[in-house]
């Protein structure tokens, strides 16, 4: 009966040791904060923008025409509402048949996904996946404020 009584004790302590040593940790954490979002002046115009136009862009060269695809494709470009003025003069001089400057291949994608805003200087830089299948290709987007309108300035090929 007296081990008993002993063996009681010693686990009646321990538990109640735990429990203590369970509820002063508890007082002494100190809760974690979410980092505060880093807001980015035009960064959600700019991504609107980058959508509109590469979907501009991909509806206007499957549209039936009569022109040979790199006439269609130049056409595109310069019609393009979400395209600045440097944009089209730049993508204009780099014209390829084999890869097109504006989507940086040969294929038209079968979507788009953008991502990674930075602003440097009032301009937004954007990462724009395009999605061919199960792969995908990255192109490097600047957008600027032209006349008071956010705009694709430059398109730079990875």
């Amino acid at each position: 009966m007296k081990q008993k009584v002993i063996v009681f004790i010693i686990l009646l302590l321990l538990f109640s040791s735990l429990f203590f040593l369970n509820s002063g940790s508890k007082s002494h954490t100190v809760p974690q904060q979410k980092p505060t979002p880093t807001y980015i002046e035009g960064a959600a115009e700019a991504k609107v923008v980058t959508i509109k136009f590469f979907q501009q862009y991909d509806s206007c060269v499957k549209e039936k025409h009569d022109k040979t695809i790199s006439e269609q494709q130049e056409f595109c470009r310069k019609s393009n509402i979400y395209g600045s003025s440097a944009l089209i003069k730049n993508v204009l001089s780099l014209s390829d048949e084999k890869i097109d400057p504006v989507i940086c291949s040969s294929q038209l994608p079968s979507g788009y996904q953008v991502f990674g805003e930075k602003n440097n200087a009032g301009r937004v830089s954007l990462r724009v996946a395009e999605m061919f299948g199960t792969e995908s290709f990255e192109v490097n987007v600047q957008v600027v404020k032209e006349k008071n309108e956010w705009k694709i300035d430059k398109i730079i090929c990875s």
